[in-house]
């Protein structure tokens, strides 16, 4: 299992790297909030975590809960104070972690949280499993993040084009907001992005050029200024102002 969780940390951690390409040089930060460490099996999963970060530049702390709820509390607390990118965490209890979860996403810090569940209430926390696999199929992932893996399996190789079809369906504001830095990231390395979407915020914040069908016929092409005042595209997607 230990070795099911830390290729799940390299899986979560690559889509983070993705989502804070934007920043160039800026250093990636991760807390890990872990259960106990006086287990042998946490103390070595601790340092697999950090050896993977260590092999890729990634700065990481791990702080220890002692299975205590009030020191959980703390430290992620801690965490948010230092202002990191991404928080792993392990909850001692369900319910007494929805509080912290939600400071966490208050403050703009994605959660991902360990094999055990939370209760209800928590805002924008994904639970992962170390053996997340059933009938061939990732559970576990929220459908936003079930989508950015399928973008990172495209990425591994290592395309000049990519295409994404309608990748923003049935995503909630916060995970379109994720997928627009992605996407940004994904075209500062180079890749061209071919966008097929119904989302027009999204269309006018990521794209250079657009073409736009209606019922299959073209009916307007340019820039996202341009095509923003097309008569014909306002009519058709965007509405006009009563």
């Amino acid at each position: 299992m230990k070795r099911s969780l830390a290729v799940l940390f390299g899986l979560v951690l690559a889509f983070s790297m993705i989502a804070c390409a934007e920043a160039g040089e800026k250093q990636f930060r991760l807390g890990f909030v872990i259960r106990t460490l006086d287990s042998p099996y946490y103390v070595n999963l601790a340092e697999s975590v950090k050896k993977l970060c260590a092999a890729k530049g990634w700065e990481i702390d791990v702080l220890d809960s002692n299975v205590d709820t009030e020191k959980e509390a703390q430290n992620v607390d801690a965490f948010i104070t230092r202002g990191v990118d991404l928080l792993f965490l392990d909850c001692v209890v369900p319910d007494p972690a929805v509080p912290v979860i939600n400071n966490a996403a208050e403050a703009g810090i994605p959660v991902i949280n360990l094999d055990s569940g939370v209760g209800e209430g928590a805002k924008d926390v994904t639970t992962v499993y170390s053996n997340n696999e059933q009938n061939g199929r990732l559970v576990g992932l929220s459908y936003g993040n079930q989508r950015l893996l399928e973008m990172a399996r495209a990425l591994a190789a290592d395309p000049q084009l990519i295409i994404l079809d309608e990748p923003a369906g049935s995503m909630n504001q916060p995970e379109t907001a994720v997928l627009i830095r992605i996407i940004h990231a994904i075209r500062q390395r180079g890749i061209t992005v071919m966008l097929i979407e119904h989302d027009m915020g999204l269309v006018m914040k990521v794209c250079e050029k657009l073409v736009v069908l209606e019922y299959g016929a073209k009916i307007a092409e340019g820039g996202p200024e341009e095509v923003r005042e097309d008569p014909r595209v306002i009519e058709a997607y965007l509405g006009q102002d009563d």
